[in-house]
């Protein structure tokens, strides 16, 4: 399966390629109505490829959705698809859609990450690369004042914030024969020169009853505390 990431997306997932190649393929839905079926689901979202999975969040004793749920495709160009068709309309509402990102990153939505361990380059050669993953408005190469020579980070600003969440999801990208790490960058940090991953706090903050940010999908929260409609496969998922 870690064949796919790197055929479809230039990079490398690291060194749990599968898990990463699953969290390609996922997207979370939010804002859902609590009287909407799995049907109003499939028939949505099928339309930008054949679904793998739906786990529908429900209400253990109303049987009513809480909310939320998450569609994993076959295939990660589903996801492409499906964010690019935006806004989605569910069930007579608007709906949150975007990618389920991995726990260890800020969900906040955000055009700027943090590329820790970069060879020597400079802003152009880092435009062209990144350009590979969507459109960028500006690169940063952070350089010693003194000497000259390069500090080994950066920051790269997209378009869409749907290319920094694919990059992260992704998280060691091969830079010119180097791995690289892509994270999430506050302006506040990259003004200053420091790290990426800004508003990590907003993760175990969420609504939902305490349960952290519900775009984070939690295998083991999902099992616990939520009655969800989804195939077998449900019980093989792994926390990110």
């Amino acid at each position: 399966r870690s064949s796919g990431i790197n055929a479809e997306y230039g990079g490398k997932g690291g060194d749990d390629d599968v898990d990463r190649e699953l969290i390609l393929r996922k997207i979370f839905i939010g804002g859902v109505k609590p009287d909407t079926q799995d049907d109003q689901f499939r028939e949505l979202f099928s339309q930008f490829g054949e679904i793998e999975e739906l786990v529908h969040v429900r209400n253990r004793e109303t049987k009513m959705s809480k909310g939320f749920a998450f569609i994993t495709f076959v295939s990660p160009t589903a996801v492409d698809k499906c964010i690019g068709a935006k806004p989605h309309h569910l069930n007579g509402k608007d709906v949150d859609v975007k990618r389920a990102v991995p726990k260890d990153q800020s969900q906040d939505k955000c055009t700027k990450i943090f590329v820790g361990g970069l060879p020597e380059t400079d802003e152009a050669e880092m435009k062209r690369f990144f350009e590979t993953y969507g459109p960028v408005t500006q690169t940063q190469y952070k350089r010693d004042q003194t000497t000259g020579r390069g500090r080994g980070f950066g920051f790269v600003t997209f378009e869409e914030w749907d290319t920094v969440d694919k990059l992260v999801i992704l998280k060691h990208i091969e830079y010119n024969g180097k791995k690289i790490e892509c994270k999430k960058a506050s302006d506040a940090k990259s003004t200053e020169g420091g790290g990426g991953g800004g508003g990590q706090k907003n993760m175990n903050q969420g609504q939902h009853g305490g349960q952290g940010n519900p775009s984070v999908y939690n295998q083991q929260s999902n099992q616990s505390s939520y009655s969800s409609h989804s195939s077998s496969r449900s019980a093989n998922y792994k926390p990110y």
